[in-house]
């Protein structure tokens, strides 16, 4: 599985980065993290809307478990409780591809204050 992780701001690549992101492969590779705003202002479009907390998207039902299990190892590595992390499918209306999880970590707190 390809995770793509997403963040609004410097401060969260640093916390994604510090994940033991290694322990997971060959099984997931991290395949990188966008810093949206950034390539938002970069590309002079809109930033995408920030989730709430912390979550995981699966674009097919067969990633769903995989998933799953990575949003409660997200949760370990983030010292966050597994409620804390959401897990849903790719909304309708896009297209997704096999073997692809999204990570859209929300804005720090001084991020979001902006």
């Amino acid at each position: 599985v390809r995770v793509f992780a997403h963040v609004f701001d410097e401060a969260s690549r640093g916390t994604l980065d510090a994940f033991a992101w290694n322990g997971l492969q060959p099984v997931v590779a991290l395949q990188g993290v966008e810093n949206v705003a950034m390539t938002a202002a970069a590309r002079g479009t809109r930033v995408p809307n920030a989730h709430p907390v912390t979550t995981l998207v699966w674009h097919q039902a067969d990633d769903a478990p995989c998933a799953r299990e990575l949003g409660r190892w997200v949760a370990r590595q983030a010292g966050l409780d597994a409620t804390q992390v959401r897990v849903r499918p790719l909304p309708k209306g896009f297209r997704g591809q096999r073997g692809v999880i999204e990570l859209w970590w929300p804005p720090s707190r001084d991020a979001a204050a902006r």
